[in-house]
């Protein structure tokens, strides 16, 4: 078939069939890109049909199953677009395509593998028409085709969905690089493309692809070919003929299928594995982080006891002083005025002793006598001290403590401990609210979660919540020195006490407790 059918026949070609050394190569494992990139036809599939698109081209990228399975399905379905460069098709048009990829690669070094690509791509309408019919593969035919190379390059550009910077070079090296910078090309890699593929056809065949180039790329281009070797394809691994038809080696379609079907299968099996390691190190890292956090917390708190232990001992000798002399003077004071203001002195003094007093307790608190103690017995006694605040303000408490568990600690520094998170979340849950007290054991300790109906503190109250003298509340309104106090002497006694929201529960406060070694008879005291 020859005339002008050729170009329209060549710009609406199905697809460019491989040789069959380049599918061995990709079928082989892992994939060559370096041999894989001796085929243009082949280049052309994977850049069509790999998902996602190919962005780089490495042995991980060119392992998509969905090359092989298409390939073995074009194999199957059309008998157009084979062209045999060994036999009846002037080999120097390949040549050209290798030599134009390999002086852009050398030109453009901030992608030297698009720049090889789009070199190797840019007779894309010679292959074309190759394909259609051998016999008009020639220069001195191509003038009868109808359509330019170029044209078919466009054509197939589009209809192949190819991406539009390799579209934008291929379809216009003819024109100068302002009109294929405005559709789409870098202008730096077009010029170098360019200047590559006109070193190539001057020096093996001109295929009028490229009538001017950057005269200083170009010289640059020819000098990078005259000191490269053009590579060449290597033997196949079955000996067959590197450029012979895939359609006629039955061998080809069973093999490319079961590549395709276990390359999906190993990949399904390496995506699940992958992921189940990204789960664990974000398990691990969130670990990580909270045992950070709470190091840094202990830490925080343990010096801001050391401080307030210093700090409580020097306040309390000037304030002893201080409410002594009050006291002599009002004894001897007959002016009730004067009498008025010494007693709010000795009121104030005795209010900041019974602040450094509960600070001291967070300091310093007395070593804990631990024994075992039945876990229903600390929460009811610490219940007890509680129901009155809770009946003024109107606050529900619910208690879910069935387990007969025990846990092991001195028993009035726990039951302190329970009272102030209780009182805490009194505090917080409001006129009308409720607050719930529930345990269970885990890990071989006790955990008792006090939750609350309130809002809970924000992500900045939630970083102070144990801090002395922090308090979410209007000032004036408590000390804050309860939750630190908590903390303190959970401490103490081998425990933890932690603020841990839920997306269903953000004002939740566990008390993680030892349980005891061995059987001991619990100690019950009075409510």
């Amino acid at each position: 078939m020859g005339g002008p059918a050729v170009g329209h026949r060549a710009g609406s070609l199905p697809w460019l069939c491989p040789a069959v050394g380049g599918l061995l190569a990709l079928a082989d494992d892992p994939p060559d890109p370096e041999t894989v990139r001796l085929d243009p036809a082949l280049v052309l599939h994977c850049i069509r049909y790999a998902r996602p698109p190919l962005t780089t081209w490495t042995s991980t990228t060119l392992s998509d199953p969905a090359i092989l399975t298409t390939a073995a399905a074009h194999l199957e379905h059309f008998a157009v677009g084979r062209s045999d460069w060994q036999s009846n098709i002037d080999p120097r048009i390949l040549a050209v395509s290798r030599a134009g990829a390999t002086a852009a690669a050398g030109l453009y070094s901030a992608n030297p593998a698009a720049a090889s690509v789009a070199a190797l791509l840019a007779p894309l309408g010679w292959f074309a028409a190759a394909a259609i019919n051998p016999d008009a593969a020639a220069p001195d035919k191509a003038f009868a085709w109808g359509l330019s190379a170029e044209s078919i390059a466009r054509r197939l550009a589009r209809s192949w969905n190819l991406p539009p910077w390799l579209a934008a070079i291929m379809g216009n090296l003819s024109h100068p690089v302002e009109l294929a910078e405005s559709l789409g090309a870098d202008p730096a890699l077009f010029r170098a493309v360019q200047a590559a593929v006109a070193a190539a056809e001057r020096g093996i065949l001109d295929l009028h692809l490229v009538p001017t180039a950057d005269r200083d790329l170009f010289e640059q281009a020819a000098a990078i070919l005259q000191d490269s070797k053009i590579p060449g394809p290597p033997p196949t691994p079955l000996g067959l003929a590197w450029h012979a038809d895939p359609r006629t080696v039955p061998l080809v379609i069973p093999l490319l299928k079961a590549k395709a079907e276990a390359r999906r299968k190993t990949g399904a099996t390496t995506l699940n594995r992958a992921e189940a390691e990204n789960d664990a190190l974000r398990d691990l890292l969130a670990e990580a982080n909270d045992q950070f956090v709470r190091a840094v917390q202990d830490a925080k708190l343990t010096a801001v006891a050391e401080l307030a232990a210093g700090a409580g001992h020097e306040i309390n000798n000037p304030l002893a002083v201080i409410s002594g002399h009050c006291q002599r003077l009002l004894g001897h004071e007959e002016d009730e005025e004067t009498r008025a203001t010494l007693e709010t002195v000795v009121r104030q003094t005795k209010r900041i002793h019974e602040i450094l007093r509960g600070l001291m307790q967070f300091a310093r608190p007395t070593k804990p006598n631990p024994q075992s103690v039945r876990t229903a017995d600390l929460v009811g006694y610490a219940l007890a001290d509680v129901r009155s605040l809770a009946a003024v303000k109107a606050v529900e408490i619910r208690e879910d403590v069935s387990h007969p568990g025990h846990v092991f600690g001195d028993l009035h520094q726990l039951r302190t401990c329970l009272v102030n998170v209780l009182r805490n979340a009194i505090e917080a849950a409001g006129p009308d609210g409720w607050v719930r007290v529930s345990g269970e054991l885990a890990a071989g300790r006790v955990r008792l979660i006090v939750e609350d109906s309130g809002p809970g503190p924000s992500p900045n109250q939630a970083a102070h919540l144990f801090d002395p003298f922090y308090s979410g509340k209007a000032a004036g309104r408590g000390r804050g020195l309860g939750l630190s106090v908590a903390w303190r002497l959970a401490n103490v006694n081998t425990a933890t006490l932690r603020h841990e929201p839920t997306p269903k529960s953000r004002a939740r406060f566990v008390l993680s407790l030892p349980q005891p070694v061995s059987a001991v008879t619990p100690v019950r005291i009075p409510a």
